[in-house]
C-alpha cells in the first residue's frame, strides 16, 4: 500500500519486486479483492458502505452537503460514522490553510512544495467525499508537475473556493 500514486512511483514499486500495488484512498472492496487473489479466498460480494459487518458499525447516512458526498466518505471507512467524523476533524485541522500555503509556495517558486501540498489535499479530499476539491487538487498537481505556470493562479483560486465550501460542509457535519 502506498500514497504514491504517480505512474513512475507505481513502476518503481513493481520493479522493486512488489506483487501488486494499492494506492490511497483505499477502497475496501479493492483491497479485499486483491488480498483474496493472493490468498485464494473469495471476497465478500457486497461493496456497500452500509453493510453491517459487526455490531460496532453505526447506521450510515446518505446525502450531500454543498460539496461533500457523505456516502462516499463513509464508503472509505466501511460505513463507520465515528471514524468518518474523526477523518473530517483531521481534515479540518490539517487543511484549513492549505490554499494559502500552496499560493505562498508558488509565489516563492517552490513548485515542488506546492505540488506536495496539492497531492496531500487531493488524497484526503477523495477520502472524505469531496469530489470537486479532489478534481481541482488533481488539476493543480498536474499543472505543477507539467510546469504550466499560466494555469496556476486560476487553479489556486478555484481550489480556495472549493476548499471554503468543503470546510463549511465539514463544520456542519461535525456540528450534527
Amino acid at each position: 500500500m502506498t500514497a504514491h500514486a504517480y505512474d513512475e512511483e507505481r513502476e518503481n514499486c513493481l520493479d522493486a519486486g512488489m506483487n501488486d500495488l494499492i494506492t490511497k484512498p483505499v477502497e475496501p472492496y479493492v483491497l479485499f479483492s486483491k488480498l483474496a487473489s493472493y490468498l485464494a479466498v473469495a471476497p465478500e460480494s457486497s461493496n456497500s458502505p452500509s453493510q453491517q459487518m459487526d455490531g460496532s458499525r453505526q447506521p450510515t447516512i446518505s446525502g450531500h452537503r454543498r460539496g461533500l458526498d457523505i456516502e462516499t466518505g463513509l464508503f472509505y471507512v466501511d460505513g463507520n460514522r465515528q471514524v468518518y467524523l474523526r477523518m473530517l476533524e483531521k481534515f479540518k485541522t490539517k487543511f484549513s490553510d492549505v490554499a494559502s500555503h500552496i499560493s505562498s509556495a508558488i509565489a516563492a517558486n517552490d513548485l515542488a512544495e506546492a505540488r506536495r501540498l496539492a497531492h496531500l489535499l487531493r488524497g484526503s479530499a477523495k477520502t472524505i467525499g469531496a469530489e470537486s476539491l479532489f478534481d481541482t487538487s488533481a488539476a493543480l498537481e498536474q499543472a505543477l508537475k507539467e510546469g504550466k505556470i499560466e494555469e496556476l493562479q486560476a487553479l489556486t483560486e478555484l481550489l480556495a473556493l472549493h476548499l471554503e465550501k468543503i470546510m463549511a460542509d465539514v463544520a456542519t457535519e461535525l456540528a450534527v
